[in-house]
């Protein structure tokens, strides 16, 4: 329910609001008469737009009649000149056409009048106009002047017409400015008293916060300095008097605390005494926890070094079953070979099958011991580097010689843009770092499908060289891009796509990369495709 009387407001944000809610409104009230004035303004310029062309018209009426006034004059002089009077005959058309234009853009009941009279005046002028050509020599002089005293007529005429629309102009525009001051003074007014209701908030705000505030301010200070028997009288139930009343109340709880705060000191001393008693004893309970800790320390050091020597051990055996490996596989590959070349006999489609199928799987084989025997070496440290500066054109040249035939035999297409001028040198091992790039482009051409792309692009970086080995073929999942470089890692849709792999090969691409101060890094998106950028120190 709305109260029926005003309710004075209490708080400052309320003394605020009534401030800010009178200047809206007066600006408010400011903005309509504003608006007002300008509608009036647009009302008086809309009524300017027919007058100004009735004057265009009036001013090419006269025009016209001058013009046809010189062609008449001219005919006459030249004793009729058969080749003017068709121009005399079309100046008095568009006169007459003139004239209507005129009498259809009037804009007051007493120039259609006028412009009616006129009309007829400029009929008559247009009919005894285009009659002159037809009479005879001798009648020139009398039909020229009949020419000339109906255009006086006319231009009589015209220049009554002219002058109603010039004082129907000029009214109008003296209305126009009769409004525009009344607006200005309007809104001159509205403004000053705008200007003065915002001092008069002012000038009464300051006042009504300054003052108390600064009585707080003194008060904060003294208590501040530990003067807590400092109060303030309090006046008014605004925000500034309930922070009076706020601080009044620190000062008694202040008080209160400081006396209570020395009891407690007393007591607090007292306790502190007694458990400085129980931290000594404490103390000789951590040192007897400290040596068991020390013992644990050592057993989990021996563990470790169990399971280092474990690894150790592993990575051993596997580098022996591996250097077993290599001899028998190599006679298997031997024997498919001599087989498969005939030399112990003719073989039918089936039984080559059969062991092309063998010779394949042995060479798998092959591969994976390699690998893991360069893992082995990794791991151990065993792994020596021989750097050698080579151009990074001429060596990405002679890695990828190889491989458009691989992609072709895949439909894929392949593509090298390696062109720099000049071309940068690097240092690297040649016997390791063609192992990188024939991995990462082999599985690029593995895993895109019939008709895709791969291309391997070679350019300069700040300090470096940079190749990039892009793909249009499966992609890799998100989840699995963190595991990329983990040894016997493979991604699920590449497992789907090739089912041999012991993904040992993206590790020791990234082991290589690194041993050789470079970077590897990739983007993958599943379904369109994967950029490998490999990045290596250019040779100083």
């Amino acid at each position: 329910m709305i109260p029926s009387t005003f309710v004075k407001p209490r708080t400052i944000q309320q003394k605020t609001l009534v401030g800010y809610g009178t200047i809206v409104a007066v600006s408010f009230l400011m903005l309509v008469a504003g608006f007002y004035e300008l509608g009036s303004i647009t009302l008086m310029g809309r009524n300017l737009v027919p007058i100004n062309n009735e004057r265009a018209h009036i001013e090419d009426v006269s025009k016209k009649l001058v013009s046809l006034d010189a062609s008449v004059d001219r005919y006459v002089q030249s004793g009729g000149a058969a080749d003017m009077g068709e121009s005399i005959r079309r100046e008095a058309r568009a006169l007459r056409d003139s004239g209507e234009e005129l009498r259809g853009s009037a804009v007051l009941p007493d120039t259609r009048s006028q412009l009616g009279t006129l009309l007829d005046a400029i009929v008559r002028l247009e009919d005894v106009a285009s009659a002159l050509p037809a009479v005879s020599y001798e009648q020139f002089p009398f039909q020229g002047e009949t020419v000339f005293a109906q255009s006086r007529e006319v231009r009589v005429l015209l220049s009554a017409v002219s002058d109603s629309s010039l004082a129907e102009l000029s009214s109008t525009i003296q209305r126009e400015q009769a409004v525009v001051s009344y607006g200005w003074k309007v809104l001159l007014t509205v403004e000053s008293l705008l200007l003065l209701a915002a001092l008069l908030l002012a000038v009464k705000g300051s006042e009504m916060i300054a003052g108390p505030l600064h009585r707080l301010q003194e008060m904060a200070t003294k208590i501040a300095r530990g003067e807590y028997n400092t109060r303030i009288e309090v006046s008014g139930d605004d925000e500034i008097g309930e922070l009076g009343f706020s601080l009044n109340a620190m000062a008694d709880r202040l008080t209160h605390y400081n006396q209570e705060l020395e009891r407690e000191v007393e007591s607090r001393t007292k306790d502190l005494n007694e458990k400085m008693e129980a931290l000594r004893v404490s103390n000789r309970e951590l040192d007897q926890t400290a040596t068991l800790l020390t013992h644990r320390e050592q057993e989990l050091t021996q563990a470790n070094e169990r399971l280092r020597e474990l690894d150790r051990l592993k990575s051993e055996f596997l580098s022996v079953a591996a250097h077993q490996l290599r001899t028998p596989l190599s006679a298997i590959k031997w024997v498919f070979s001599i087989v498969l070349e005939d030399r112990t006999g003719p073989l039918n489609e089936e039984q080559r099958s059969f062991l092309v199928k063998g010779k394949e799987s042995n060479e798998r084989m092959v591969r994976l011991v390699d690998d893991m025997l360069t893992v082995t070496r990794i791991e151990s440290g065993h792994s020596d580097y021989t750097l050698t500066r080579v151009s990074m054109k001429k060596f990405l040249d002679e890695v990828t010689a190889n491989f458009p035939l691989i992609a072709s035999d895949r439909g894929v297409r392949f593509e090298t843009r390696t062109d720099i001028d000049p071309s940068p040198e690097v240092m690297i091992d040649t016997e390791r770092m063609p192992f990188v790039f024939e991995n990462v482009i082999d599985n690029a051409i593995k895993y895109t499908p019939a008709g895709g792309v791969v291309s391997v692009t070679l350019t300069r970086g700040a300090g470096s060289v940079v190749v990039t080995i892009t793909d249009t073929g499966i992609g890799i999942p998100v989840e699995e891009q963190k595991e990329i470089f983990t040894k016997f890692f493979r991604a699920t849709n590449a497992v789907k796509v090739v089912t041999d792999g012991n993904g040992l090969g993206l590790f020791v691409v990234k082991t290589i990369v690194e041993r050789h101060g470079g970077t590897v890094s990739f983007a993958s998106e599943v379904g369109k495709g994967t950029v490998f950028t490999i990045e290596l120190p250019v040779a100083v």
